[in-house]
């Protein structure tokens, strides 16, 4: 009866021994002899020999976990993924340009996104078909000389529609003091902010 009280409180008085003293026993591996039959252990030296009716045990008074090992070697790429959608266009500016001849046809250079018509002397009416603008559009014109004459162009009419379309109206005048009107060559940009999504 004593001796295998002798086994349950050696185990118990180890235990209790690493938990005060973490520091050292961090870095100590203990030995002992374990009795085959009522599994009792007893600590010895390193190196010391059992009885035939033990046999010898060790273990790391830090605990089961050694410590980290070398880290490994990096595993290979894995495949590409898959391209994902397009995103939602982000904040600019839009614009449609042109050059309108004297008899109010488009110039053949910028001949898409707009329509010119000449109503009558010196003025001229350039429209954008649905769908062009998502807000109002703005417009600058500049006159060009033929044979060097120059006009004042205005923009004396802008019209925007709900269904993105709109219409503008320039006058070209000999000067911006008079309303002498005439036919001439011009330039206009038009342009929209486009909102932020």
């Amino acid at each position: 009866m004593l001796k295998k009280a002798r086994s349950i409180m050696l185990p118990l008085a180890l235990m209790a021994w690493a938990a005060i003293a973490p520091g050292t026993a961090s870095a100590e591996t203990l030995y002992g002899c374990m009795n085959k039959t009522n599994g009792g252990v007893r600590i010895v030296a390193e190196g010391v020999a059992c009885q035939n009716s033990e046999v010898p045990v060790s273990w790391s008074s830090a605990g089961i976990q050694g410590p980290a090992g070398p880290a490994g070697a990096a595993g290979p790429a894995g495949p590409a993924g898959a391209t994902g959608p397009a995103g939602p266009a982000g904040a600019g500016v839009k614009t449609v340009a042109g050059i309108i001849n004297a008899d109010g046809t488009k110039n053949g250079v910028t001949p898409n996104g707009y329509t010119s018509t000449r109503l009558e002397l010196g003025r001229y009416q350039i429209d954008f078909p649905a769908g062009t603008w998502t807000a109002f559009p703005v417009m600058t014109v500049t006159p060009f000389g033929v044979n060097g004459a120059y006009g004042n162009a205005i923009v004396s009419s802008a019209l925007g529609f709900s269904d993105g379309s709109a219409r503008f109206v320039i006058d070209i005048t000999v000067s911006s003091s008079t309303n002498t009107y005439f036919d001439n060559a011009f330039m206009f940009i038009t342009a929209q902010a486009q909102a932020s999504p």
